[in-house]
């Protein structure tokens, strides 16, 4: 997966002078515990989760802004994929924004905020990771029904070749 490893996390973090810093880690330790088999990197400058097969992230802190802590789940770095379809979990919330159907963004701008939303957030967590697995897995291929081998039937003429 893109982005710098684990050890750079830890090396961003201790030069991190975010002002919602304690929420920035209280953030990390949601996504860590709703999804635990999410990769942590940084990529875009911040913290940034994928699945562990995956070649991208699918959630990234945006830290951009002073005043709040933005939680963007996104399908990728590519823009507009499905971005004229429906959104791509059904989940709504007063601190959920859809700037497009394949991307949602969660801002808080406190530690009660936050703390008022996790249950709500780990639901949408769990959602947005079961349909990114189910998106990445390999499309199952359509059985077409099996052409039984029966003689031509003489009334039925043989079809012409093109020459």
């Amino acid at each position: 997966m893109p982005g710098k490893p684990a050890a750079d996390v830890a090396a961003f973090l201790a030069t991190c002078r975010h002002p919602l810093r304690a929420e920035l880690d209280a953030l990390r330790a949601i996504v860590a515990k709703a999804e635990p088999r999410l990769v942590e990197a940084i990529k875009w400058n911040a913290p940034s989760w994928g699945l562990p097969d995956a070649d991208d992230h699918c959630m990234t802190v945006n830290l951009g802004n002073k005043a709040t802590l933005r939680l963007v789940l996104h399908r990728g770095a590519a823009k507009g994929a499905g971005a004229d379809a429906a959104p791509f979990v059904d989940f709504d919330a007063t601190w959920l924004h859809w700037p497009a159907a394949d991307r949602a963004v969660a801002t808080f701008a406190s530690m009660a905020e936050l703390d008022a939303a996790r249950p709500a957030l780990v639901q949408l967590l769990k959602l947005w990771t079961a349909a990114m697995r189910a998106a990445a897995a390999p499309p199952v291929a359509k059985a077409s029904p099996a052409r039984a081998a029966t003689p031509a039937d003489p009334a039925t003429p043989a079809p012409r070749r093109k020459r």
